[in-house]
């Protein structure tokens, strides 16, 4: 039975459909459809199409709900995003906003990115912007790489925190020092490296010379750091090419006595603390 909102009356037939008048029209109100509903009495509210509409007399019109009432306060997307102050989204290059928001919720294209320094790729806004950032080197900012360990040479590189703390425990015995000493003197050719960490030193190379049995460097050869701290230190090297060799440090002067004559003090290496 179509619900009839002008029924029952009391002119009904012995009112036998009484009850199942007044039951069609409250399937009608708890469903919020009217349906093909007779009658349908002015003001009458239904929501169909996801949508609340308000019955005039003639038809059924959308009726917005307001935004305190939890809705958008329009009836159309772009009404809607103007009642919510919410940016209308381009879907084209170049597409202008249409809606009226506040300058302050959109970015306009003539606006700037400025980068500088290490930063680049700034430009107005009028396209995808690619922002990049250099590596960084001796000579200019940027992005470093990390390098968990002592052994490389790298200006681009910086020290971990572990490696940090590797070289602060080791300046709990000491410091470190190092130096290439170039022949000098009555030495002509090669060099040696004297090396200090901590306490220890360590002094290696090889030199040629004028043959003799007794080479000696300049005075004060040894940098002050790496000189005993005994006048006169006398250390064997092994490391000889079938002649007895002692070398011997005085105040920082290098001596080589062998027990024939040689033009070469070949590989030697000798070690000490001070």
């Amino acid at each position: 039975m179509a619900a009839d909102f002008n029924k029952p009356t009391i002119k009904g037939d012995a009112y036998v459909d009484v009850l199942a008048e007044i039951r069609a029209q409250f399937e009608v109100i708890s469903t919020m459809s009217y349906g093909d509903a007779l009658n349908t009495k002015v003001g009458a509210v239904q929501y169909l199409d996801g949508s609340f509409q308000k019955w005039d007399g003639a038809s059924f019109n959308v009726v917005p709900v307001s935004i305190t009432g939890g809705g958008t306060g329009a009836g159309t997307p772009g009404g809607a995003r103007i009642a919510l102050n919410v940016p209308e989204a381009g879907t084209l290059d170049g597409q202008v906003r249409t809606n009226a928001q506040s300058n302050a919720l959109y970015a306009p294209s003539s606006r700037l990115i400025a980068t500088s320094g290490a930063l680049n790729g700034g430009d107005t806004l009028d396209g995808d912007l690619n922002l990049t950032i250099d590596s960084a080197s001796t000579s200019q900012q940027g992005v470093v790489q990390l390098f968990n360990g002592l052994n490389s040479t790298s200006t681009t590189q910086a020290l971990t925190a572990a490696q940090g703390k590797v070289l602060g425990d080791r300046a709990d015995v000491g410091y470190y020092n190092s130096e290439t000493l170039s022949p000098s003197g009555s030495l002509s050719g090669g060099s040696c490296n004297v090396v200090r960490v901590g306490n220890l030193v360590v002094i290696s190379g090889f030199f040629t010379h004028v043959s003799s049995s007794y080479i000696e460097s300049p005075s004060n050869y040894l940098p002050s750091w790496a000189r005993p701290s005994a006048s006169v230190n006398n250390y064997y090297s092994a490391q000889n090419l079938g002649a007895e060799r002692t070398i011997s440090i005085v105040t920082g002067t290098l001596y080589f006595q062998y027990d024939s004559a040689q033009t070469s003090t070949s590989g030697f290496t000798i070690s000490y603390t001070i």
